[in-house]
Formats: C-alpha cells, sequence, structure tokens
C-alpha cells in the first residue's frame, strides 16, 4: 500500500479500516449517523459558515485535526502537529477614491476600481507605455503615473488579465512610478470586473500585495480610453487605497504509512477544504454586522 498524505479531509472516520484487512470499500463502513454527524457539526450555525482565517473556520481545523489523532493519523514529517501554517493577506473594499483628468471625474468603484496600493494624494503627469511590459519602457517614468493597456497581446480571461497585472505592478514599482493605471478592455463586461476585483480579495502572501497604487480603469468606454492614454497630460489621484490585513489560516494535514515494501516509497494526496463564505448577504463578501 502507497503512502497517504490527507489534507483537511473531512470524512477521516472512514479511515479507521486501514488497520484492518478490505473486505469491502471503506466507505462501506461508513455509516449514515457518522456522516450525518460530521455534517451537523461542520454545517452548524454557531460555526458562521466557516469563513477562511475566522473563528468558525478555525474551530472546524481543531475539529479536524483531533479527528486524525483519534484515528491515529499520524503528522507529517518535520510537525508536531497536524497544523501547517498558510498565512493569507486580506485587501479591503477602497473606502474612497476619485480620478481626475481634465474636466473629467471618475469614481472608484464606478469607472475604476483599485487593484492594490496604499492611500495616495497626488497629481502628476501620465506616460502611456503600450502594455506595460519590460521592453514597453522607452522613457523614464519616474514620478510619474504610467498608463498602460490591460493584460498582454495574448491575455484573454480576466484571470490572465489579473495574472499580467501583477508582473506589470512590480515593474513599474521598481522603474520608479508613483501608480499604474491599466486600461480594462477584457472579455468579460466592466460591472463584472469592477465587482469582483474591486471586492473584498484573499490571497496568500507572496510578495506580489506590495508596490504602487494599481488601478483598472473601464477601457470599455472609449473617451476614458483616450482621454487617459492621448487626451489628458496629468491626472491627480486621491484614494483611501486597500487596506491590507495578515490572516492567519491552516491546513490540516495528517500521514498514513503503507505496508507495500515498494508501493510505500510513493504518495497518495487526498484533498478536500473546509473553510465556506462565512455570513453575509452578499453570496460570500461578508460585511461585518450582515446576517442572512
Amino acid at each position: 500500500m502507497r503512502h497517504f498524505l490527507l489534507f483537511s479531509f473531512i470524512w477521516a472516520s472512514s479511515f479507521s479500516t486501514f488497520a484492518q484487512s478490505f473486505k469491502k470499500l471503506p466507505e462501506a463502513n461508513l455509516g449514515r449517523a457518522e456522516v450525518e454527524m460530521q455534517m451537523r457539526f461542520l454545517a452548524s450555525d454557531e460555526l458562521q459558515g466557516r469563513r477562511t482565517g475566522e473563528q468558525g473556520n478555525l474551530v472546524a481545523a481543531r475539529y479536524l485535526a483531533e479527528q486524525f489523532r483519534f484515528l491515529g493519523v499520524k503528522p507529517v514529517a518535520g510537525q508536531s502537529d497536524f497544523f501547517q501554517a498558510v498565512p493569507l493577506i486580506t485587501q479591503k473594499v477602497v473606502k474612497q477614491g476619485l480620478l481626475v483628468a481634465g474636466n473629467d471625474t471618475l469614481r472608484v468603484g464606478k469607472e475604476f476600481v483599485v487593484l492594490g496600493g496604499n492611500s495616495l494624494n497626488v497629481s502628476a503627469d501620465l506616460v502611456f507605455v503600450g502594455y506595460g511590459l519590460p521592453d514597453d519602457y522607452k522613457t523614464d517614468v519616474k514620478g510619474k503615473i504610467v498608463v498602460v493597456q490591460v493584460g498582454t497581446p495574448d491575455s484573454k480571461t480576466p484571470i490572465e488579465l489579473f495574472t499580467a497585472a501583477t508582473e506589470k505592478r512590480k515593474l513599474a514599482t521598481e522603474k520608479g512610478a508613483i501608480a499604474l493605471i491599466e486600461l480594462f478592455m477584457g472579455q468579460a463586461p466592466w460591472n463584472f470586473a469592477a465587482r469582483y476585483f474591486g471586492g473584498e480579495q484573499t490571497s496568500t502572501d507572496n510578495g506580489n500585495n506590495s508596490g504602487v497604487l494599481h488601478l483598472w480603469v473601464n477601457g470599455q468606454q472609449k473617451k476614458y480610453t483616450d482621454l487617459l492614454k492621448t487626451g489628458a497630460t496629468s491626472v491627480h489621484i486621491q484614494t483611501t487605497g486597500r487596506e491590507r490585513i495578515q490572516l492567519n489560516s491552516y491546513n490540516i494535514v495528517g500521514f498514513i504509512e503503507g505496508t507495500d515494501p515498494v508501493l510505500k516509497q510513493e504518495y497518495v494526496v487526498v484533498t478536500a477544504h473546509f473553510d465556506h463564505v462565512g455570513m453575509g448577504k452578499k453570496g460570500g463578501n461578508y460585511t461585518a454586522g450582515e446576517a442572512d
């Protein structure tokens, strides 16, 4: 039998049969009462939707860890318990923001969204640098606001555009720009992109959450594209930025050693997630004070 690595596996009780000779498949030993007990607890109101990093989610993590301990599952090598720390960063919704170019005033959440960055209140010159890729920087942008096309020539989906945005922001920061504006002209409707990417975001703390103020402007409206590419020579930006909060979360990881002398050098990874959307009226976009 191969090694088994169990990541946050809710139905851990079924693995008690690993110590036995299998006459039936493991799921045949999992009774309705046991399944119902697990589901009633993990889906209970007291766990408050198990939102990542919040108390209900941590209670669920502790519950799973103690299930592993009860069943005799071992922690993985190098760990004394079943908790694998996963540091996360939550970026909160921007409270206030305006972008003034010529006679036009763009509002945060309407005509633009803030992808990342701290508060800023500045007037500065604009510089358009194509897609904002390394070969596009033909001029000095230090102390200026960089305007670029969203994504790359090959980027199509919102996720691809967002992935490219991370590298663009890093490059603009290294070049000394004070802000980065991308003109969003992706496949997704602007209202969808603004709501999704302008909402609260939680991600791994991989260093990509730092850098200059980074905006997406509704480039699907041609007047804003023309305004920022060729119309205005400078803009004024005032925004509270994205508040960043460090979030402590965990994987629950266990290990069942195999018995076959050859196959035990291989691993089978079984995973399931135990977090959920928390509480709120907006399908997971939790707002303090809201209740279903």
